[in-house]
């Protein structure tokens, strides 16, 4: 197809229709790849860090009921003991609470089996901990001291290192998450570039051939009335 058969006004508007779909191309992958970035980073802030903080949350309740629940073993006033109480029951509100809101971050995470691995463990470790507690409240201190040694401190140890495990995948997860994010950006970063540069080229290769199917025809006509006029 010749350019020649076309108008200048028609070439000149099909050039820089080109040129505009080059630019909004661009544009369009810069989106989708700005849009990719965005997504990783979002696991990161919505996902990878509120879970890191919310086991944090229930691991500290979790201790501070083992620790109030031994204390109730060592205190001589039942005052004392029911003070005690109370507050392991608000510390049990709390960590459902934590628990509640952690379990849809597990699952979107993955790690919906490692929660619910500690959940087991937990629901065995308060069974023994309300006996525990309900000795210690009748004054059998000698039966709840043996409870909690022979039963209670075994499986807090267990939830423990569940619990550091659970931890532990969250925060390889967040950094998994946040090396993916680097990757995207770096990719990214290439795939513009090249783009750039190819859009760079065919606009200064779309304007060669523009400016010669202009200016060729101007020169055969200046050299053809030199031709006529010599």
């Amino acid at each position: 197809m010749n350019l020649r058969n076309f108008s200048v006004a028609v070439r000149l508007a099909g050039g820089f229709t080109l040129i505009a779909l080059l630019v909004v191309l661009l544009g369009v992958l810069a989106m989708r790849e700005m849009s990719e970035m965005r997504d990783k980073a979002r696991d990161v802030e919505q996902v990878w860090m509120p879970s890191i903080e919310l086991v944090a949350e229930f691991g500290q309740d979790i201790m501070r009921i083992r620790a109030f629940t031994l204390r109730m073993l060592l205190e001589d006033n039942l005052a004392d003991r029911q003070q005690l109480e109370s507050r392991i029951v608000e510390l049990i509100a709390h960590m459902n609470a934590a628990e509640a809101s952690f379990e849809t971050l597990a699952t979107q995470s993955g790690k919906r089996s490692a929660f619910d691995a500690y959940l087991a463990q937990r629901e065995e470790f308060m069974v023994v901990q309300k006996q525990v507690a309900r000795l210690a409240l009748a004054d059998d201190v000698a039966e709840g001291t043996m409870l909690e040694d022979t039963r209670l401190s075994p499986l807090g140890d267990a939830m423990v290192k569940t619990l550091l495990e659970l931890e532990a995948s969250m925060k390889d997860g967040a950094e998994q998450a946040g090396a993916e994010s680097s990757a995207s950006y770096a990719s990214a970063q290439m795939t513009v570039v090249i783009f750039i540069v190819v859009a760079a080229l065919l606009t200064i290769l779309l304007a060669w051939i523009l400016t010669r199917s202009i200016v060729v025809p101007i020169r055969q006509a200046v050299e053809i009335t030199e031709v006529v006029a010599a």
